[in-house]
């Protein structure tokens, strides 16, 4: 997978596309791995071209968000059906959710 992502002084923004089915969200976390080798940045994952979103592709949020310790992470621009997604399961609650890249960026960049 060609994850486009967007790097700058001490924060990245990813943006993962399609559907977010096992297959791909495996293949978004090998990418996010390979990107974030060695660094430390606030990660911002931007679903502005995400269709859907799988039990699978959550846990690998989740485990980003883990692995950053003291950074920041946030997820911004879900589209409605992830927005209910995210609601069901709560993910809210665990993971900073902005309605636009904008108000992710505030107090990162």
């Amino acid at each position: 997978m060609q994850l486009k992502h967007t790097l700058k002084t001490n924060y990245i923004i990813l943006y993962p596309q399609g559907r977010m089915d096992i297959r791909l969200a495996h293949e978004f976390e090998i990418a996010t791995t390979e990107i974030l080798k060695g660094k430390r940045f606030h990660v911002i994952v931007d679903l502005i071209e995400v269709e859907y979103i799988s039990s699978s592709f959550i846990r690998i949020l989740l485990s980003l968000k883990k692995n950053l310790n003291d950074l920041d992470f946030r997820v911004c621009n879900p589209n409605s059906f992830c927005k209910r997604i995210i609601d069901i399961v709560e993910l809210h609650k665990l993971v900073d959710i902005h309605p636009t890249l904008q108000d992710a960026l505030v107090g990162i960049a």
